[in-house]
């Protein structure tokens, strides 16, 4: 950053397909290091429970990073029904989204134009102190964000994971212990 003279209060998150997994994977762990982000065809951290109900997992800690997110409606390789239950987990927890589904668009970069997105991110610096904050960490590599510190965890018994294809059916089972 120094190097570069990089403002560290406008540094945003980019990415298509795996890499707006990333970009969203860096938001829900690290939130408190990026101006926002621009995700393109790919969902957060999305589960789907046994009686096909769809949770968003970290949405909460999306509160304070600015989300420009561009699906398409039609992508064959990210459900829109993943996007869609994400998108209404956000804005339950008051997530600042603009939410763009291109209803006859693929998984395609070109969906939304580039210039767009980046006037948006003019728009955007990081929010280095929020007034209200919600930091939630299963993994133990991921213990602060902004002013928080997780400092102690209460260990848990272990959680069975299972994951389901998409047709339903059980393609993984595995038991894990959660921090």
């Amino acid at each position: 950053q120094r190097e570069l003279n990089i403002d560290p209060d406008r540094i945003h998150v980019d990415g298509m397909s795996m890499g707006g997994g990333g970009a969203f994977r860096l938001a829900e762990h690290l939130p408190d290091r990026w101006a926002s982000i621009g995700p393109r065809c790919n969902v957060p951290d999305v589960r789907q429970k046994r009686d096909g109900t769809l949770v968003t997992m970290l949405a909460e800690n999306l509160r304070n990073v600015p989300v420009y997110w561009v699906v398409g409606a039609k992508d064959e390789k990210i459900p829109v029904a993943f996007a869609r239950a994400a998108r209404d987990a956000f804005q339950a927890a008051h997530v600042d989204c603009v939410y763009r589904e291109f209803t006859a668009g693929g998984h395609d970069w070109s969906l939304e134009d580039d210039a767009t997105v980046f006037d948006w991110y003019r728009l955007n610096p990081r929010r280095t102190y929020p007034e209200e904050l919600t930091f939630k960490s299963w993994e133990k590599s991921f213990q602060r964000a902004y002013w928080i510190e997780i400092l102690s965890r209460t260990e848990t018994g272990p959680v069975t994971l299972v994951h389901l294809d998409m047709a339903g059916a059980e393609s993984e089972r595995r038991t894990e212990f959660r921090p």
